[in-house]
Formats: C-alpha cells, structure tokens, sequence
C-alpha cells in the first residue's frame, strides 16, 4: 500500500490519481472531501505526531508531501524548521527502515536550492541555498544520501520548481499564476516582489503529477531529480500573458526584493527524461490558458 503523508496541493492531487486505480492511505492534519473517495483510508495527524505501527502497517512506499512552502529572508526561522521540517522527516526515515519499508519519496526545490543565479541547473551541480526553506532541503537531501548508503533505503528527491494549478479538491490556489489570474480578474491589485523580471521555471500541477506517479516503479541507480520545464519566464510574461487570455489589464504594484528570490532560475530536466521516461506535456501558456478557462474567458481543449 502507499502511504501519503500531508494532502496539501500536490499531496491531494496525488491521492486523487492513486485512489483511482488501488487503496492508499493519507495522513492529513484536516478532513476532505476526497478522503470520502473509494480506495482512500484516512488517517487524522501530521508527521509529528503520528502512531507509526497503526500508519506504517501494510505500507511498502511512502509519499511525503508536507513541510514548510514559502521562502523569506532571515535566519529566525531555523529552529522552527529544524523541528518541524527535518527532524520529523528523520524519524519517518527511522521507522520505516526498521520495518523494511525502503522507498520514500520526497519534494525538494528546484527553484531555490541552486541558488540565485541559475540557468538550466543540472542535478550535480552545487547547491547554494539563499533562504532557510532552501537550505532545510538541501540538509535533508544530504540525509536521503546517507540512508541509502549505509541502510540500502531508496529515498528519492524530485527537484519540482514552481509547481501550480488549482487543488483537486477546492478552489484553493497554488503559485502565483493562479492567484494572479483570480485578482485580475476580480480588477483587484497584485503584488510582485522586486522589478518582475526575475525569471523562473513555472511547471504544472499534472506534469508533477505524472513524475510523481512515475517514480513508484522506477527501478534504476539515481535518485535526485529536476522536475520542471527547462523554460523560464519573469512575473512580468506571465502577467502579460494572463491579460491576453483574459481580456484584463493587471493592476500590479512593485515592492522592493528580497534576499531569498531567485533572480534566475531554469532545471535542465534530461536525466528524468532519460531516467523516467518524463517530460512535460502542458506549456506555461497552454497552463494559463487552462486556468483562465476556469473563469469563462476562453473555451479549454485537452
């Protein structure tokens, strides 16, 4: 059985496309609307404070899909992310190996842990963290490398950069393109963080999907992977982009940056091409053009 731990936006999509072909489990802090599906048994907790022999019994695979999800600058956060991030996961990783669990999958970051300036970043280039969030990853990773070697786990990292979309079971919105396509089309003012042509690799919620889906049967040697699409685009295409599928013009203020936003940042994604079989399917237009169908501007074709 695979076990799900955390129905956030990418955690509840994946549960959704697990549930429709075998019985999974789901660890979540709160009810949903999905956990009603057939072939989901749902479990009440987060990864803190979790009764394992109850979670882990019958579970071969684990998806751990919860953790901390925004960036800011300062080093205030540490410890919080220490006790809430790392060391959980640590335990996870303990208690799964002693019950032979060896298959984990993890999401790193693909658009923070290379550092500010990266273009095209290839899984063995340095990691060069600019933000508490990044570098708790990046510590883990270094983990996941450890566990494999001395236990013969089989923890894997996808590097997803800039996930987005809309969550499968509300209209909650993930990423700033769909938040920035509800307030432009409410004529409500949006926010962006610097000059806007900070450029980054923006990928949608059903390619991740499809990697994610993919790895539960990957047999070979690697296990860090980029998960985006190789194409980068600054806030200001995107906000372009949104006006032409939407008929709206942004109102958009710029703030001052900040220390921890990437100037650049782009995945080179061969070795999941290879590796996997994966690649992406949906463009960043084609992405927009899906999302601002949902609000009856456009007719949406698969």
């Amino acid at each position: 059985m695979k076990l799900i731990i955390g129905a956030g936006f990418i955690g509840s999509a994946l549960a959704a496309r697990f549930a429709g072909k075998e019985k999974i489990r789901v660890v979540s802090r709160s009810g949903s609307p999905l956990f009603s599906k057939h072939n989901i048994e749902y479990v009440k907790g987060n990864l803190k404070e979790l009764e394992w022999d109850t979670v882990l019994k019958d579970v071969d695979m684990v998806y751990v899909m919860t953790g901390t999800i925004i960036s800011y600058d300062g080093t205030h956060g540490i410890i919080n992310d220490m006790n809430e991030a790392v060391i959980p996961m640590l335990n996870l990783i303990r208690e799964c190996r002693d019950r032979g669990i060896r298959r984990i999958i993890y999401p790193s970051s693909g658009g923070t842990v290379y550092g500010k300036y990266s273009v095209l970043s290839r899984e063995s280039d340095p990691t060069l963290p600019h933000s508490v969030y990044a570098a708790h990853k990046v510590v883990l990773e270094n983990y996941f490398r450890l566990f494999n070697i001395y236990d013969g786990m089989e923890i894997f990292s996808l590097r997803i950069t800039n996930p987005y979309g809309y969550m499968v079971t509300t209209d909650r919105k993930q990423g700033i393109i769909p938040i920035f396509i509800d307030r432009i089309v409410k004529n409500m003012p949006i926010e962006v963080w610097g000059s806007g042509n900070n450029t980054r690799d923006y990928v949608y919620i059903d390619d991740v999907i499809n990697a994610l889906d993919i790895i539960a049967e990957y047999s070979g040697d690697v296990r860090c992977f980029n998960i985006g699409t190789s194409v980068a685009a600054s806030i200001n295409d995107i906000i372009r982009i949104i006006e032409k599928y939407t008929g709206k013009k942004a109102n958009v203020s710029y703030r001052p940056g900040r220390i921890c936003d990437a100037e650049s940042s782009s995945l080179n994604i061969d070795l999941a091409k290879q590796e996997l079989g994966w690649e992406p399917y949906v463009s960043l237009e084609q992405g927009i053009q899906r999302l601002a169908g949902g609000y009856g501007f456009l007719s949406v074709t698969e």
